[in-house]
């Protein structure tokens, strides 16, 4: 575990050098030569020898009998029973199967301007929202590498989720309309926890120091955002892929284990890449067949791709690739649409979204709202109050 690194009895720069080099227990130690510690880690020869002569010992002791399985049932009974944090837009919502699911990891990727931090932002906000409002009542954690978190923005998006239950509140119960009355934008703008992270090495101390973190807050945290992973990995390495990937690893695995041990949706914001050439304009089904691995025709035009490559690709539990969907014609301006690339349990569906004034709701304007493969049917966008 990655407390195990936290507990070694070394300088506070000597273990942000391990954590970043992707040592995250002490039996990552294990059959390692301080030469070798020394020369991945980037830390002296007398420290890596200290560490490895404080660790082998433990490392060779007895193995602790395996403990904490579930049954299958147990397994079942707990995905039924998941939770999900609302989008406010019910089309999108209903393609994630009803919003971003607690207890997994959720990937956002898309080109630039598309929505990604936007969508992050309202996930911030609506993961508030009271239980007998049909929310999770949770706190939100933001951790950004980019520095494209806007608190005036985010300012905006809660008040949009306060206005929409006052707008609401004579169809609500007394103890509902109680809850709706208690929605001020203040306290919501207080209860999202904000962290910067200039680098992959405070973002993976980030992440490491969550669980803690998690434990001391006041009310439940059940989201966190990461914007973005792409940021620090594709400026940090120089070159190191093979420390990249140990890394990247070591990083989902810490993000898994805290969607799973501490019930909280994880969202990953990637940026994206391409393949073969320039941009194609951000097509749907090129952009859902690259998210999903498809190397599609070999004489296509260039593909967007998420970022990080096929070390990242298996990390998450869900993959939503935003996109521009400029498919009804020139006279037509693109609309923005989410395609649910990955998922274990969902098919494959997209739908259709805007960004406005007060955060993400659907879209009123266009014949289609949500595709299935192929094929398009008329979907219209209900009003969030009727989520």
């Amino acid at each position: 575990m990655a407390d195990d690194v936290l507990a070694l009895d070394v300088s506070p720069s000597t273990r942000a050098l391990l954590i970043s080099a992707g040592f995250r227990s002490k039996s990552d130690f294990l059959n390692l030569a301080p030469m070798d510690l020394a020369a991945e880690a980037h830390i002296p020869l007398s420290e890596a020898s200290a560490i490895v002569a404080s660790l082998r010992p433990r490392a060779l002791a007895a193995p602790q009998p395996l403990l904490g399985a579930q049954s299958a049932l147990q397994m079942l009974e707990r995905e039924e029973t998941r939770r999900h944090v609302v989008t406010f837009c019910r089309t999108l919502d209903d393609v994630l199967g009803g919003g971003v699911a607690l207890g997994e990891v959720t990937e956002v990727c898309g080109v630039p301007g598309v929505g990604k931090t936007q969508l992050a932002m309202q996930l911030g906000a609506s993961v508030q929202v009271p239980a007998r409002l049909g929310g999770v009542d949770g706190d939100a954690v933001y951790i950004d590498t980019e520095g494209s978190f806007m608190a005036e923005r985010f300012e905006e998006m809660c008040e949009g989720v306060r206005r929409h239950f006052a707008r609401m509140r004579g169809r609500l119960g007394p103890e509902a309309a109680a809850d709706a009355d208690a929605l001020t934008t203040e306290g919501m703008l207080q209860r999202l926890h904000y962290f910067r992270a200039y680098s992959h090495v405070e973002l993976v101390a980030a992440v490491t120091a969550l669980p803690g973190f998690i434990a001391k807050c006041a009310r439940p945290v059940r989201l966190v955002v990461l914007d973005s992973v792409a940021f620090p990995f594709r400026h940090d390495f120089g070159g190191d892929f093979a420390q990249r990937s140990r890394v990247l690893t070591g990083l989902a695995a810490s993000l898994q284990r805290v969607a799973d041990e501490c019930e909280v949706a994880i969202v990953v914001v990637n940026q994206v890449t391409t393949k073969g050439g320039r941009p194609s304009g951000g097509e749907i089904a090129a952009a859902a067949a690259a998210a999903a691995g498809d190397s599609g025709n070999a004489n296509s035009a260039a593909r967007v791709i998420p970022a990080l490559g096929e070390t990242w690709a298996h990390c998450s539990t869900s993959r939503l690739t935003l996109a521009w969907d400029d498919s009804l014609g020139e006279s037509v301006a693109p609309e923005r649409c989410a395609t649910l690339a990955k998922s274990p349990r969902l098919p494959t569906r997209t739908a259709w979204y805007s960004v406005v004034a007060d955060g993400i709701r659907g879209v009123k304007s266009t014949s289609a709202a949500v595709m299935v493969g192929d094929k398009r049917s008329r979907d219209d966008v209900a009003a969030p109050a009727e989520q």
